[in-house]
């Protein structure tokens, strides 16, 4: 039916973490991850609302690790991306010191994409 929307936790599922997220806990749950990738659709489908102040949030993360979060070909890294609507920019392996094996992600979006996007590259 075309007129259904679709849902906006269908792309977790594609991730691995429909299943993985315990609704008990004090932190993000399926509604909450619901309400935050509705947010980022209507966001995006409507022009006239006022833009939110842009963010960023660097985090790291090991280079032996980072690989669960691109996913083959950048298919991990692409969904979310587009679930969260956030830029996600990861660093290259030159871009660090000679003694540091960890990689940077910088995330940059409103305050609900980021937050969203940081959840999910926290639960791959």
């Amino acid at each position: 039916v075309s007129g259904i929307a679709k849902n906006p936790l269908a792309g977790l599922a594609a991730l691995g973490l429909a299943g993985a997220i315990p609704s008990n806990t004090g932190g993000l749950n399926p509604t909450a991850l619901a309400a935050l990738a509705g947010s980022q659709l209507r966001t995006n489908n409507n022009r006239n609302v006022a833009p939110v102040q842009s963010q960023s949030h660097e985090m790291t993360v090991p280079n032996d690790l980072i690989g669960c979060i691109i996913g083959k070909g950048g298919t991990k890294i692409a969904e979310i991306r587009q679930i969260s609507g956030a830029m996600i920019r990861i660093s290259n392996c030159e871009e660090r010191d000679s003694g540091n094996t960890d990689r940077t992600i910088t995330i940059t979006g409103n305050p609900d994409s980021v937050a969203l996007a940081q959840y999910l590259i926290n639960m791959r």
